[in-house]
């Protein structure tokens, strides 16, 4: 069966919303909004005649890593049409998507996939979390101290910048996080004002310390309650509005046993509990895949203090531009690469983009089967490139 594959225009997009109600259960109500908030030239479409039956969305986002913001292409809503599913098209219109991406200079890729093995097989590797924690409101009740911040409800009308700049403050340090733009803001307000409870907590400057995003939900299994509240995001640029956001939760503890929130391994609520009393309720492992290798190298930031150059070499079998022999040069916080080398460790491009994330090491994935060669010496110095924090993201697209 021969298809067109053509990016979208405004006159297919009832038919891109029909396809995706029918794949992700999407609410009728939202048709109005997801068609205005829709954008053609960034949805790729395989039309069967004048049917649409796959499509696939790239977000224009940035993400963070070594304290720099990546160009970076979210990929979301994949669907194929039930009849044509496990025949290749999938694939396809992700390779539509991905040279795409190449062209536009969006240097990496980014997905929570449904299917670990077809994004596999696209280079996608698994790259970081979203991890959801559980604890329980009386447990936060002694982080309030003697000079607690106050929080304030954060209403529609209100000025958001204030909740901008605490982001912005917080997000370079924490890889994987996006860098928002205006429009993904303007997402966020929308959604956080339609049944979500917002606070901030402000110093006596006026100045946003943190922020705090969240809703009721159902009891969880295996607490009390009369419902539970689940956190959609916790901001803090300093350990007081951590505190104090933290104590807006614990204030309902007379009525809720559980407090669902996405964080990294590295929480800083551990630090501050006296207790690990912090249990993990959920996770996906989100992918990433390095579309252009050299600007991809070039755009994140690494440790000031590090000097290294090692070789490498790079398969790809969709961006053969990607594939060949390379040399790493690492120095005063820059990187770059060139053509060429002695010969090195060996790495397909979802292994490289793990590792470009910090998410996995040289070990890992030599563990997995997923890298090959390489000195003790060479492989130390690509881990010490892309160390990090752990990466990981609280929102998903």
């Amino acid at each position: 069966m021969d298809f067109e594959f053509r990016f979208l225009t405004q006159d297919d997009l009832e038919q891109a919303f029909r396809l995706d109600q029918q794949t992700f259960n999407t609410p009728k109500d939202r048709r109005d909004r997801w068609i205005e908030r829709a954008v053609p030239e960034r949805r790729h479409g395989a039309f069967d005649g004048d049917r649409l039956v796959a499509t696939s969305y790239v977000h224009a986002f940035g993400q963070f890593f070594g304290g720099r913001s990546v160009p970076m292409g979210g990929v979301g809503d994949v669907a194929v049409a039930p009849e044509l599913r496990g025949k290749g098209l999938g694939r396809r219109i992700m390779i539509e998507a991905i040279q795409a991406m190449r062209t536009r200079g969006e240097v990496i890729s980014a997905l929570f996939p449904a299917t670990t093995t077809l994004y596999r097989g696209l280079g996608y590797e698994l790259a970081g979390a979203a991890v959801w924690h559980q604890v329980s409101p009386q447990m936060l009740r002694g982080l309030r101290g003697p000079d607690a911040l106050e929080t304030r409800r954060v209403e529609k009308g209100d000025d958001p910048t204030g909740i901008h700049r605490c982001y912005e403050r917080v997000a370079p340090a924490i890889n994987g996080w996006l860098d928002r733009d205006d429009w993904r803001w303007q997402s966020l307000w929308d959604w956080w004002h339609a049944g979500q409870y917002l606070y901030a907590c402000e110093n006596p400057d006026g100045e946003v310390e943190a922020y705090l995003a969240y809703r009721h939900e159902p009891t969880p299994p295996g607490t009390s309650g009369d419902y539970g509240l689940r956190v959609e995001q916790i901001v803090a640029a300093t350990p007081e509005g951590l505190r104090a956001v933290w104590w807006t939760l614990a204030s309902s503890s007379s009525l809720v046993d559980a407090v669902t929130f996405a964080a990294s391994p590295e929480d800083a609520l551990l630090l501050l509990m006296p207790e690990q009393r912090i249990s993990v309720r959920a996770q996906v492992r989100w992918m990433l895949r390095v579309i252009d290798v050299h600007a991809a190298v070039a755009a994140r930031g690494y440790a000031p203090s590090l000097e290294l150059e090692v070789p490498l070499s790079v398969e790809d079998e969709i961006l053969a531009d990607n594939s060949g022999d390379w040399t790493l040069h690492v120095a005063e916080g820059e990187a770059h690469l060139e053509r060429g080398g002695p010969g090195g460790p060996r790495l397909g491009i979802g292994a490289l983009s793990s590792l470009f994330t910090g998410w996995a090491s040289t070990a890992t994935l030599s563990r997995a089967g997923l890298l090959e060669g390489g000195s003790p010496t060479q492989l130390r110095a690509l881990d010490a490139a892309f160390a990090g924090p752990t990466p990981w993201m609280m929102e998903e697209f």
